[in-house]
């Protein structure tokens, strides 16, 4: 038994009181008669009651003291544990700090987490001599805050120091880390104490543990921006495409702003409106828009503040250059035709040395050969040519080859018609995987696109003039798909315009070279390059703009949350581990129970029976 407020037991010294009454009661009167033989009767009864008084004053007095104890007891906050003694218990619990934590839905504004924190503060308390707890807070991953132990004020201190983060929540880590607990325990009954509201996915089966699911939170409707992306068209043009969604039984309506960070400047809005469970899709263009971070607001509030907002930084996206080499032909002169934006050599290049001092490129196009030391580029075209030393191999050449067939779904090939293609005499193409020829013919490919680690290229193995293929609709649709193909991927230092919070933030720095870091929240970090070249800060754990410093200047990555299963608030009852349902058991972490009001009743029940038997009496 514990006391909540210890300092009322002194009012046990008023038993002393109580007691010294008892001896200063009435005494009898003694009286001369002139005989006693008529009071032999009486004198017998009162011998009787006196020790049935005698009896009584004893109760009394015994009852009179008990309901002073118990009424001590009540305002000292007498608890009493629930937890059986026994062998020493080995806890492990398990602390959500997830996004969805921080839902302000509880007892007067608390978030999740803090009456997370109460009730884990619960269990702390109610840890007995030689019982060992182990704290592990969970988002995406677990981290081990303290290992077992048991020194009840180091388990308070760590769980204190746990925040929210704007994480989604994944205890798949945590049920590994769980396991091993559950083989080193060699026996012993190990318990899990799972304090979250439940917002995750089944993380995989639990054999060996006691577990105990405490849920928290109320709210259960909500509205969020669950995606944001920029698309780059073609031409260079970019929109920011958004989606919000309505999670719950209310329907979405809301406005959907953009605005420049630095000011809170409105760009543009536009309303979406979506049933419940519905996804409302916005598109802002960002064609006059200045390049610099910017933020997407769902304007208007509900309980998870943290999904209502996004952001990103908006770069205007750096040109793709290319260059030809070989003798070159009037059909592939100017690749910007295919793709505008794209900046090479106005005349092909006729030597390897004029290639290299072109710089670098993202695509090279080799007409009809390539050089022995070709440069390193990530895209490439080879028209009647292959690379030397490669997997593609040209085995001797086949005249007027039919086509056979294409792919209509390809990328490169769709909406592109090749029945009516010519082909006065191709290369024989070896070495290439099946799914990667687009055109087929009995001869052997006639188009194919074939990707390595270091290289997407297009194989073309026929000389466009000596055939009918820049002649047909189909040519130009196929370099401009094989050009928006190519370039659809980020470049290997290419600037994120975001990233989900989590996620690494990577910079490509000369070795050695440092990348300042402020966070939205905490303070300045310094990362240095290695020798790869990279810097990268993993610690995004929360939303908002990440200002940098590096040695090519200022600037700013952005990272939202766009997490649907945080989105989702609404606490669940219970959660799923390998198939098994853990119902909830808010009791688990009720270590101790107030004995206030069994206390108050067993003294009024003392109280009653005193006065009947003090009225019997009299």
């Amino acid at each position: 038994m514990s006391f909540l407020a210890p300092g009322f037991l002194w009012l046990m010294a008023l038993s002393g009181p109580i007691v010294l009454l008892y001896f200063f009661r009435q005494r009898q009167e003694e009286r001369v008669v002139p005989t006693n033989f008529l009071w032999a009767q009486a004198i017998q009864d009162t011998r009787t009651a006196a020790v049935l008084r005698k009896f009584l004053r004893s109760l009394l007095l015994l009852l009179q003291l008990a309901f002073l104890a118990l009424a001590v007891l009540a305002l000292a906050g007498a608890t009493a544990t629930l937890w059986s003694s026994g062998s020493a218990r080995l806890v492990v619990a398990v602390l959500d700090r997830s996004a969805s934590m921080g839902i302000a839905d509880g007892e007067g504004g608390r978030t999740r987490l803090a009456a997370a924190k109460e009730a884990l503060g619960n269990a702390v308390e109610g840890l007995r001599e030689g019982d060992r707890m182990m704290l592990v807070a969970v988002d995406e991953r677990p981290e081990v805050l303290v290992p077992f132990t048991g020194e009840k004020d180091r388990l308070r201190r760590a769980a204190a120091a746990v925040e929210v983060r704007d994480l989604g929540t994944d205890l798949s880590e945590a049920v590994v880390l769980l396991r091993s607990q559950v083989t080193a325990a060699a026996g012993r009954a190990l318990e899990v104490i799972v304090l979250s509201d439940g917002a995750f996915e089944d993380p995989g089966v639990l054999e060996g543990a006691e577990v105990s699911f405490v849920p928290f939170g109320s709210a259960a409707d909500n509205e969020g921006i669950t995606a944001l992306r920029v698309d780059r068209g073609a031409g260079g043009g970019a929109s920011l495409f958004v989606s919000a969604e309505s999670f719950g039984a209310k329907p979405l309506s809301r406005t959907v702003s953009l605005r420049r960070v630095e000011g809170d400047r409105l760009i543009d809005a536009r309303e979406a409106a979506a049933p419940p469970g519905g996804q409302a899709v916005l598109f802002f263009p960002l064609e006059s828009v200045e390049p610099g971070p910017l933020e997407v607001r769902l304007e208007g509030s509900d309980p998870f503040a943290a999904d209502d907002r996004a952001w990103c930084v908006f770069r205007s996206e750096a040109p793709r250059r290319y260059a030809v080499y070989g003798k070159g032909n009037r059909w592939i002169r100017d690749l910007s035709t295919f793709r505008p934006g794209l900046e090479g050599p106005p005349e092909p290049l006729a030597t390897s040395d004029a290639l290299r001092k072109a710089g670098p490129v993202d695509l090279v196009v080799y007409d009809g050969e390539v050089p022995p030391d070709p440069p390193p580029s990530r895209a490439a075209i080879y028209i009647r040519c292959v690379p030397p030393g490669g997997p593609v191999r040209a085995a001797g050449t086949v005249e007027f080859p039919p086509v056979l067939d294409w792919s209509r779904t390809h990328p490169v090939t769709r909406h592109a018609e090749f029945s009516d293609l010519l082909v006065v005499e191709a290369l024989r193409l070896e070495g290439l995987p099946p799914a990667s020829v687009l055109v087929d013919s009995p001869r052997g490919p006639l188009l194919a696109l074939h990707k390595t680690q270091e290289q997407t290229a297009l194989y073309i193995p026929f000389e466009l003039d000596r055939s009918n293929f820049p002649l047909r609709l189909a040519f130009p649709l196929v370099m401009a798909n094989a050009l928006d193909h190519f370039f659809s991927e980020s470049r290997p230092g290419d600037e994120e315009d975001l990233l989900r919070s989590g996620e690494p933030l990577e910079r490509v720095l000369p070795v050695g070279g440092v990348l300042e870091v402020t966070p939205p929240k905490g303070t300045r970090v310094s990362v240095t390059a290695g020798p790869t070249g990279r810097a990268a800060f993993r610690d995004t754990f929360h939303a908002g703009i990440y200002r940098l410093k590096s040695p090519a200047g200022p600037g700013a990555a952005a990272a939202s949350l766009l997490r649907r299963g945080e989105s989702a608030i609404a606490p669940r009852p219970r959660f799923e581990a390998g198939g098994v349902k853990h119902e909830a058991r808010p009791e688990a972490v009720r270590a101790n129970v107030l004995l206030r009001d069994p206390l108050l009743l067993i003294g009024l029940a003392i109280l009653s029976i005193e006065w009947l038997l003090w009225v019997r009496r009299r």
